[in-house]
């Protein structure tokens, strides 16, 4: 079960996967120069790093959209599974389209079908609602609504437009009465929908020397950030022009984006430029007066010492300043980086006026001079620096240029990316396997027959003389025999033969035309029939060496298998030389006749009934030593007839002419017949059903035989199959034969 669940789970995931359509990859890299090759900073002083979540936004995906409009959706209408299968088994025929089948529903899709709607705009009403294109022949096609009315008839090449509908098709290639859906999205989800379908990967990598950005920069290798940018859609150019004009748009917006933030920055400098001039002017006309008043001194060696560490407070008080400016035209004082710069500030001016204390031993014209000195060559360099940045902010605000690299342009790929049709394959495997397993598993939990020979002997104390294998061969002779058209001409056959003058009563063939379907003559070596030659090899060793000859065969209910036991084992007696006589007990039902092909004898019915004699009745069984006495002619009071001294007798007298005698009975839960029968035979066997026969119910047929005084001596385990078997057990026998081979039930109230 396992097996086949698994094999039809992957069957069905097979047709699903081929049945989804093929998708390809397209995929491009970008990759935005290392530090040393990137002249601008960012905003906080560092360098501009790629930002993946750029891609995300609406402003820069929307163009492309439009562009390529990924709002238009357009796809033929395909019968769900057999549009696919019959495209991937089908040639296509003129134009690229697969033939059609010969039924196949008009206004379907078959293979080879495309589209190409260049503008489709509709009320904001409608969008996201499907519309119909149907090929009109002839160039010609026409438009329905969401409502299935038409809207109106159109051109291929032709823009058509009524009631706030406009259409132009570009491309249709399609039968005449073909149908495709049509969608237009609102420019959001449509956005949505690309920023799900893009895959996008960032990595660090370093350029290996060599490459332009290496030489440009002049190290042996730097670092730059690179993403690869990737989409997936079934019309492999499609996919790499999207994923270029992704990537173009990508490029454009950090150009945008540095010139905008080089503007900024411009009009920063602007501003500061006139306010540092005027601080550089009033300074060194600070220190012009001074040495017009003092004189020109030469800085002794100290002051050399102080005016370089001074300069250089000075320095760094001066850029933070400029920043704290720079950040208070986009925040308030109580900002966080404000706030940080000034601690900044406080700290270095208390770093300088710890300096400013080993000037005390300079007198004061020299302390004056180098004072003075310091602001002309700060305000100087703060004044030169940012004329420089001016220069440079203005021409990268006017660069179209920009440092982020185009390495790959994405090309149409030739290999589907998709499905993973072996992955969903062995997906529906494994799911099949997990079902066969769960199916296995609660059928094992809700089973309530007995499964093995350890379980009948642990539950009911009751030896198993022998398990027999389940036949696929019986089954199969099962299903002839049960043919009703063929069973009455089989019987029929059967006794015309028997008549015959060359089938007289020698035990041979030709007095049984229906032995034909007994599994011991049609496959002798069927592993249930190996099984019963055990059986006959228990019965031979452990009762009949005991005198216990009259054996019955009974079960607790109906299809436990007990009369194909009785006529196979007793087939196969008879082949090991014993002189057999089969009776078939059960005179509501019985089924020995049928096997045979006896039909109209005499039975054991009549002989009861005192209206022929056990000579007449008993017939060959088509197997030298074997005779059959049947069930004979239906009786109105079955049970009445077996509660009659005869039938002792006759078992006492068959017990003396024949080495085995064995009589099938009913079952024991259906009628009180096989009680009866039971209590004369001198042992009898149990057959059960694995899987079928309770424990229950066997235990109660257990009660119901010892009440009765039958000596049930042990069971039969009936359609055990191979894996539960393992191999033929011949423990059984073993079994039986301890304590000479005979178990007696006692009786039970």
């Amino acid at each position: 079960m396992c097996a086949a669940l698994a094999a039809t789970g992957a069957l069905a995931a097979a047709l699903y996967a081929w049945s989804l359509p093929s998708v390809y990859e397209a995929d491009a890299r970008v990759r935005l120069l290392g530090a040393d090759t990137v002249p601008w900073r960012d905003s906080a002083g560092g360098a501009v790093t790629l930002e993946p979540r750029l891609l995300t936004s609406r402003s820069m995906l929307a163009p492309v959209v439009r562009a390529q409009r990924l709002d238009i959706e357009a796809a033929p209408l395909r019968m769900p599974w057999l549009a696919s299968a019959w495209s991937l088994v089908a040639r296509p025929g003129a134009a690229g389209l697969v033939p059609a089948p010969g039924v196949a529903p008009a206004g379907f899709a078959w293979g080879g079908e495309d589209i190409a709607v260049d503008r489709f705009d509709v009320p904001e009403a409608m969008l996201n609602q499907p519309f119909i294109v149907e090929v009109d022949g002839a160039g010609h096609f026409r438009l329905l609504g969401p409502d299935g009315a038409v809207l109106l008839h159109g051109r291929i090449g032709e823009t058509v437009q009524t009631a706030g509908v406009s259409i132009h098709v570009g491309r249709l290639v399609a039968r005449p009465g073909t149908r495709f859906t049509l969608v237009r999205r609102d420019a959001a989800g449509a956005v949505a929908e690309l920023v799900r379908a893009l895959t996008v990967v960032s990595e660090r990598r370093d350029m290996a020397p060599g490459t332009a950005a290496a030489s440009s920069s002049g190290s042996a290798g730097v670092a730059g950030d690179e993403l690869r940018i990737a989409w997936r859609d079934a019309d492999p150019r499609r996919a790499s022009t999207v994923v270029n004009a992704v990537a173009d748009a990508f490029i454009a917006a950090l150009v945008r984006q540095r010139n905008e933030q080089a503007s900024r920055t411009l009009a920063f400098v602007e501003s500061e430029l006139p306010r540092v001039r005027a601080e550089l002017e009033q300074a060194e006309r600070a220190l012009a007066r001074h040495r017009a008043r003092a004189g020109s001194l030469a800085p002794s060696q100290e002051a050399q010492s102080y005016l370089s560490g001074s300069i250089e407070y000075q320095r760094q008080i001066t850029a933070l300043r400029m920043e704290r400016a720079r950040l208070l035209r986009r925040y308030t004082p109580e900002n966080q980086e404000v706030r940080a710069i000034d601690d900044q500030i406080e700290q270095l001016r208390q770093d300088r006026r710890g300096l400013d204390g080993r000037l005390q031993n300079l007198s004061e014209a020299e302390r004056d001079q180098v004072a003075l000195a310091r602001d002309v060559r700060v305000a100087e360099e703060t004044y030169m620096t940012l004329r420089r940045q001016a220069q440079w902010l203005g021409l990268a605000e006017s660069d179209a240029v920009s440092n982020v690299q185009l390495l790959d342009r994405a090309v149409p790929p030739m290999v589907p990316a998709g499905p993973p049709r072996a992955a969903i394959t062995a997906g529906g495997a494994a799911i099949g396997l997990l079902l066969g397993l769960a199916v296995a598993t609660v059928r094992r939990r809700l089973a309530t027959g007995v499964s093995s020979a350890a379980t009948v002997e642990a539950g009911l104390a009751l030896p198993v003389v022998c398990e027999v294998l389940f036949s696929r061969e019986q089954r199969s002779l099962d299903l002839r025999t049960g043919t009703p058209r063929h069973l009455p001409a089989l019987v029929d056959a059967a006794a015309k033969r028997r008549t015959e003058p060359d089938g007289q009563a020698d035990g041979g063939a030709q007095a049984c035309g229906y032995d034909q379907f007994l599994l011991a003559r049609q496959h002798p070596t069927a592993l249930a029939v190996e099984c019963l030659r055990t059986l006959r090899t228990a019965l031979r060793l452990g009762l009949l060496a005991e005198g216990r000859r009259t054996v019955a065969v009974t079960s607790p209910g109906a299809g436990a298998g007990k009369t194909f036991g009785a006529v196979n084992l007793a087939v196969l007696a008879a082949d090991a030389g014993m002189r057999v006589l089969l009776v078939d007990a059960d005179l509501r039902r019985g089924a020995v006749a049928r096997h045979f092909g006896v039909a109209g004898a005499p039975g054991l019915s009549d002989v009861l009934a005192g209206r022929a004699s056990v000579a007449d009745a008993v017939c060959p069984g088509g197997t030298p030593g074997l005779w059959l006495l049947v069930a004979g002619t239906p009786p109105s009071n079955p049970s009445e007839l077996l509660t009659s001294p005869r039938l002792r007798e006759m078992m006492t007298a068959g017990a003396g002419r024949f080495d085995l005698v064995l009589v099938d009975t009913p079952a024991v839960l259906s009628v009180s017949d096989a009680m009866l029968v039971c209590n004369v035979a001198s042992a009898t066997l149990l057959f059960l059903r694995a899987g079928q026969t309770s424990e229950s119910d066997a235990a109660e047929a257990l009660r119901q035989l010892g009440r009765a005084g039958a000596h049930v001596v042990g069971s039969i385990l009936n359609g055990v199959s191979e894996r539960a078997a393992g191999r033929v057990h011949c423990e059984e026998a073993r079994r039986l034969m301890r304590a000479s081979g005979a178990v007696q039930v006692a009786p039970q109230p």
